[in-house]
């Protein structure tokens, strides 16, 4: 059956938002291997986002190996 509606598009959750951010930035060189990303906190500042976004993106970051997080280390 033929509908004249368009599929909705998913929009990018903020997490998503972030993690495109520093994805980029590390594939542009901005970010070093071995350089600290901010704190949460300053993230969190950064993009005017919760901290729980941000601790999302930064364990997907994770998962795909771009960053190591270390607790209480930065």
């Amino acid at each position: 059956m033929h509908t004249p509606f368009e599929k909705i598009q998913r929009p990018s959750t903020l997490s998503q938002v972030i993690v495109e951010n520093i994805e980029m930035s590390i594939r542009k060189r901005k970010l070093v291997p071995g350089q600290k990303l901010p704190t949460e906190q300053e993230l969190c500042a950064m993009f005017s986002v919760s901290r729980t976004a941000v601790r999302e993106a930064l364990r997907m970051l994770s998962a795909r190996g771009l960053i190591t997080i270390r607790k209480r280390t930065g």
